[in-house]
């Protein structure tokens, strides 16, 4: 697989005739930007050994404090885990010059800032180049500017020695003198490639990182590895690569979702839909009915808060007509609504006039006295149609006379008003009056039959 990653701020490759990991910025504004493509460098800096990391910082990257600080404390970490040892910046910057008389005029000139480099110099060879052809013409040349193997075979007394330092001298005192031998070599004109390479062999002898390294290089040999990695390296490597593996099992959970809903998950078998200005505290009412008395395997239960025109002030939200007539496309057996929302869906209910005629066969007088049957014409229904899209400002009313439609009124609906019954079923309603629910049979649902079984088993338990 080519190790390449694309994106409109960054390029990132793995060259393998120069065996080196090449980040090129197109642009970076943010932390996102910047953080991604360095993380996915080191990720392939520790997949190849002795790798050497070029940075194009032609378009330099926009960083925050918090981002500089985040490199220092984790990604130069990293870094040196991978067992990355040289780092190649292509920067052409500038700077200012002053002229004989005194007064600043731009030249474009390369100018050695001391960012990034100073970041990395005490742990990595840096190198720098003002261009990108400069740098390549450097590698195929094979200038590989590689310590020789003199200076790679020191002891620490003779770094020390070769750096100018006595055996006595501190962490502090090589890192300065160290800093001032590299500082100088990059201002001297020439090549010196070969210069700092061997100072920063000395350095990183003098340091005793060297000997560090080999001695983790033994210990690594030694330690238990799981698929290639020691525990400590899998544990660097989630460090960097743990939103991966959470994007996969979320992807997993999703599309293992999707394949149960649409391959394994028990179709509906009824409906029940509440469509009225109520809130519905309990739905397990309708449910245990469905299932436990009437063997329904997976009933569709759900409800809207609908709020018709009204004296009260009561407003509704903007979505809540096409929210119940989505609830509705599922072809529920039973409806549920109150005495105000009933008649704005004469259209969708049932003449209950047979039902409640066998209902007064086969419920107890007690229990039918609590049902009151519920009327609405189709004159009626359009004249409040046509008034609720007038206070809409949607369009003009139509003329609902007489002559124009039905004045016949027919049984919508059963209501029921007994307080105790409407909490128990899980209902709070939300008018600024006496609770009452009425239930009505969906006219195109699934199964008539059905739905009036589901209707009289429900107005039974009252």
């Amino acid at each position: 697989m080519e190790e390449i990653y694309e994106s409109e701020s960054f390029n990132l490759r793995y060259d393998k005739k120069y065996n080196s990991v090449i980040l090129t910025w197109k642009s970076c504004k943010n932390s996102e930007q910047f953080r991604t493509p360095v993380m996915h460098a080191a990720d392939i800096v520790r997949k190849h050994n002795d790798a050497i990391l070029i940075v194009d910082r032609t378009v330099a990257p926009e960083l925050s404090d918090i981002d500089r600080k985040w490199l220092k404390k984790n990604v130069i970490p990293g870094l040196k885990r991978a067992g990355l040892k040289r780092i190649i910046f292509v920067s052409p910057l500038y700077g200012t010059e002053t002229d004989k008389d005194g007064d600043e005029e731009k030249k474009k000139h390369s100018v050695y800032d001391a960012y990034p480099e100073a970041l990395f110099a005490y742990d990595f060879r840096v190198d720098r180049y003002s261009t990108v052809k400069d740098l390549f013409d450097v590698l195929d040349r094979d200038v590989k500017n590689e310590a020789s193997e003199a200076v790679t075979k020191m002891t620490r007394k003779q770094a020390l020695e070769y750096m100018g330092l006595s055996e006595t001298a501190n962490d502090f005192a090589i890192d300065e003198k160290y800093w001032q031998l590299s500082k100088r070599y990059r201002s001297e004109e020439g090549d010196n490639g070969q210069k700092l390479a061997d100072l920063t062999a000395a350095y990183d002898i003098a340091t005793g990182r060297r000997d560090t390294r080999q001695e983790a290089i033994q210990v690594r040999e030694r330690s238990k590895k799981f698929l290639g990695k020691t525990a400590d390296e899998w544990k660097n490597h989630f460090a960097y690569s743990w939103y991966k593996y959470v994007l996969a099992i979320i992807l997993i959970i999703a599309g293992s979702n999707l394949i149960y809903n649409m391959f394994f998950k028990p179709r509906y078998d009824c409906g029940i839909v509440s469509i009225g200005h109520f809130d519905i505290t309990d739905d397990s009412y309708f449910e245990t009915i469905l299932t436990d008395k009437m063997d329904f395997d997976n009933p569709y239960i759900t409800y809207v808060n609908v709020v018709v025109p009204n004296d009260e002030g009561e407003t509704g939200s903007a979505y809540e007509d096409q929210n119940a007539t989505t609830a509705l496309l599922s072809r529920p057996n039973v409806i549920v609504t109150d005495a105000k929302t009933a008649p704005y869906y004469y259209e969708q209910l049932m003449d209950l006039s047979d039902v409640y005629t066998r209902l007064a066969t086969i419920l107890p007088a007690g229990k039918l006295e609590k049902i009151t049957p519920v009327y609405c014409s189709e004159s009626q229904y359009h004249r409040l149609s046509d008034s609720y899209v007038s206070g809409l400002y949607i369009g003009e009313g139509g003329d609902a006379t007489e002559s124009t439609y039905s004045t016949k009124r027919e049984m919508i609906g059963l209501m029921i008003e007994d307080a105790d019954i409407i909490e128990q079923m899980g209902f709070e309603t939300l008018w600024d009056e006496e609770p009452n629910l009425v239930f009505g049979i969906y006219y195109d649902s699934r199964d008539f039959s059905e739905s009036v079984d589901i209707l009289i088993e429900i107005l039974n338990t009252i």
